[in-house]
Formats: C-alpha cells, structure tokens, sequence
C-alpha cells in the first residue's frame, strides 16, 4: 500500500513539474493542454514522455509546432487517449504515425494549419475529422477509404477545386460532412453514395462556385440538411434528388441565381429554402408549388413587376393561361391565348398540321432531303412546299453568273484597252519595217560612186591609156 501511495505521488509531481515547466500548460490527470505557449515540434518527444498512461485528451491549441512525427522519440502507447487537437499552429503535413502511439484515436483537431494535400489516411479507430481552414486544394480517390467508422468529416475554408469521383469512398458511417467555403464547382454524379444509406446525413456545400447540381448528385433516401446557400446554382437537373423521400430539416437553397422551383419526385414533404433567388412566377411555378405534395417552398417572387415581393405559396392559377394548363399543341406545336369563345391557336412546325398539330402530311417535302444543283439554294415557299433558288449573282435555269451594268462597262473597257494597245503594236512594226528598207536603200546607192571614184585615181596614177 505505502509503495502504490509512493508511486503515485511520484507521478503527481511529476506531472506537476512538466506543467510548470512550460507556461500555460494544465493537466488535471486525463487532460492535458497548453493552450498558447508557444511550443515548438522540439518540446514535444520531452512532454510525451513524461505524460501519464492515463491521459484522455491532448490539446496543444495555438502554438509554433510543425509536425508531431514521434516515432523513435518515445516508446509509450497512449491507450486511453482519444483525442488531439491541434489547432492554429503551423503543421504542413498530415501526421504519419498517430495510429501507432494512440491506437484508439477518435477525434482529431487539426483546423488553422498549414496542410496542403492529403495521402492515405490510416487511422480507423478515428470519429471525427477536422481539417477547416487549411490550404488543401483537391481530394483524390480513396484518400479516407480506411476510415470507415467516421461520422463527421468537416473541410471548411480550404481552397479545394477539385474531387475526384470515389474521394469519399468508404465512408460508410458519416453523419455530417462539411466542404462549406471552398472553390468547387463542379460535383460528380454518385460522389457521396457510400453513405447513402445514412438516416439523418448532414451535408454542407454553402459558398462555394457550384452552378449546376448533377443527376443523381444525392442519392440519399433520409437526409436532416442539405446547405448549398450562397453558390451560383442556375440549374438543377430533374433526378438531382430522385431518391429522395424524407427531410427532417431543411435543403437550402438561398442565395443562388434560380428562376425555377426545383423538382423533388418522391419527396413528400419538407422545407425548402429559396429566398435571395430570382424567382419568375409564372404557371410553371404556380404547377410545380401546388404539384409537390406538402412541401413547404419558402420564396419571394422577383419577377414579372406585377408579381414582385409575393411569397411564391400565394401565387394563384389565374396566373395561368389556357395554352399553360392544358397544353393543346401537340408536336412542338406553339399555342397562343386568344380571348373570347375561341381560347387558344396552334402554330404548328411543318409538317404538322391541324387544329392541335396532331396531322401528318406525308406529302410535304423539306429542304433536309433535297440537293439542289450547284449555285442555287433550297427555299420553303409554301406550307407544304420548296423551291432551288439561284444564290446571288447567279440566274436562270441552270444558275449562271449575272452580267451587271458595272460588268459590261467593264468588259467594254478592257476591249478598247486592247484595240488601242494593237494598234500601237502595229504602228511600231510599220515603222521599224519602213526605217529597215530605207537603210538598206541607202547602203544601194553608196557602193556604186566608191567604185567609179577607185577607177579614176588608177587612171590618174598610170597616165591613162
């Protein structure tokens, strides 16, 4: 008895010198935190060897610390602690070997660090994971795959761009998941199925990029919330929520840029939030409010001027016109409302015809099957009708080029041009043939008086005969 008193006060004071030794720490026995003493990733292997076995939780709250890589420093197995937290220090890297020095590791705290990407997690005893206000940037496949007994997954305030299709592969016992504040905007179809089958899941996608929710995006059967508040959600595909059939809170949809209530085919019933949306009420609205079982649609009309400010539950079927509720055109038909006894008409697209478009007219030829001959275009003149038609500058049957007044003005002139051009080219020749014959008459007449000119200067030098 007296060596177990011993032993234990040896403990406490022991544990007394490592909380007074560094400024700021407590321990009551299961918790032990320093809290702000600008601890480093130095200070560490000391503290944990000097911790007790019987420690809980672990709370180094805003320090300098870099990393907690411990292997080698201490060969302590803190079985009973089941939570870290970290928060607002300076960690760049996910820790590798948490699982070996705290097997039974549930919730881990590591939001306001500096971690930039995200590898293989291995730690499967861990609950809950805290990862806000990182600068992580994608998540790719299987990164928590070994960490099928988590239930909430918070990334809030990262930088992520990018999921990759199975980055939540495994995760078969999440209830919240988190990926608020980031910079998606795209989402793959299927991408949180692993926990579809979760009762009461919680999903939270508020401010991000997101403009388009794919089919079959949530296939959950029960969900509590659905945030996807403050993103620039224009489109919403009709089977998005096709699955699902009960909402225990709500699904946000506030602050987006929809025109349109959006479809939830199996729901019957829920809240769904639609206020800071540019709401058109119209028909469609008013049938799509009123067709939606007891959902509770929460909205204010924008648009038309007339319907501004209303809450879209009040919007009434005189908003409605004939052609809106009944839809009579058949066949892409377009119907006009027309006051009186004659309450709607049919503008049919060929080759339609008929009071409501239902008639064929296997007759009617379109210009899709026919070629026309080269220079000439196929031109729907009649309902039931086509005609080639020469392309401009072409006429006639074939289609050959049109002679405008600029072009016989044209032709005219380079036909004078040329006549004028040949007869310089005549004239040229008339004279360099007339000055060739004078020449060589010339050269005639020269040669004759050269010789009678020798005759006499050799009769002179002999004296004559």
């Amino acid at each position: 008895m007296a060596k177990r008193i011993f032993i234990l006060v040896i403990l406490i004071i022991q544990i007394a010198n490592i909380s007074s030794s560094i400024k700021g720490c407590i321990n009551n026995g299961t918790v032990f935190s320093c809290i702000g003493s600008n601890l480093t990733s130095d200070d560490l292997p000391s503290i944990f060897g000097n911790l007790p076995p019987n420690l809980t939780t672990l709370i180094f709250d805003e320090n300098n610390i870099t990393n907690i890589n411990l292997m080698g420093e201490t060969s302590k197995n803190f079985f009973n602690l089941t939570k870290i937290s970290l928060r607002l220090n300076k960690i760049t890297k996910f820790p590798e070997n948490l699982q070996s020095i705290f097997p039974n590791l549930e919730v881990l705290e590591l939001s306001g660090n500096h971690i930039e990407s995200l590898d293989l997690i291995k730690i499967p005893t861990l609950r809950e994971l805290y990862l806000d206000s990182n600068r992580l940037e994608y998540l790719t496949n299987n990164t928590f795959a070994h960490l099928n007994g988590l239930s909430i997954l918070s990334l809030e305030r990262n930088d992520i761009q990018f999921i990759t299709a199975n980055a939540f592969y495994n995760l078969t016992s999440l209830k919240y998941i988190s990926l608020a504040g980031n910079k998606i905007a795209d989402l793959h179809s299927g991408l949180f199925d692993s926990f579809r089958t979760n009762d009461g899941i919680i999903v939270n996608l508020s401010s991000n990029i997101i403009q388009s929710i794919p089919y079959n995006l949530f296939t959950f059967e029960s969900v509590r919330n659905i945030d996807l508040s403050g993103n620039e959600i224009w489109n919403i595909k009709n089977d998005a929520f096709l699955e699902l059939i009960a909402v225990d809170g709500s699904i946000n949809l506030e602050n987006n840029i929809l025109k349109m209530v959006p479809l939830f085919p199996e729901l019957p019933s829920g809240i769904i939030k639609l206020e800071g949306n540019p709401l058109i009420c119209n028909c469609d609205l008013f049938a799509r409010t009123k067709a939606q079982g007891e959902i509770t649609f929460n909205g204010t009309c924008q648009h038309p001027e007339e319907e501004r400010g209303r809450n879209i539950n009040d919007v009434k079927s005189n908003i409605c016109t004939y052609c809106d509720l009944h839809k009579p055109c058949q066949n892409k038909g377009h119907c006009i409302d027309y006051p009186g006894n004659f309450f709607y008409k049919c503008i049919c697209e060929k080759p339609y015809y008929g009071q409501r478009c239902e008639e064929f007219d296997h007759d009617w030829r379109n210009c899709t099957n026919i070629t026309c001959p080269v220079h000439s275009e196929c031109i729907e003149i009649r309902a039931y009708n086509y005609e080639c038609q020469c392309v401009d500058g072409f006429k006639g049957n074939p289609c050959v080029p049109v002679h405008t007044d600029e072009n016989s003005r044209m032709s005219f002139y380079i036909t004078i041009g040329l006549a004028m051009l040949g007869g310089i080219v005549l004239i040229f020749c008339f004279v360099c043939c007339c000055m060739k014959r004078y020449r060589k008459h010339e050269s005639y007449m020269v040669v004759p008086s050269e010789r009678t000119n020798i005759g006499e200067a050799e009769d002179s030098k002999y004296g004559g005969l």
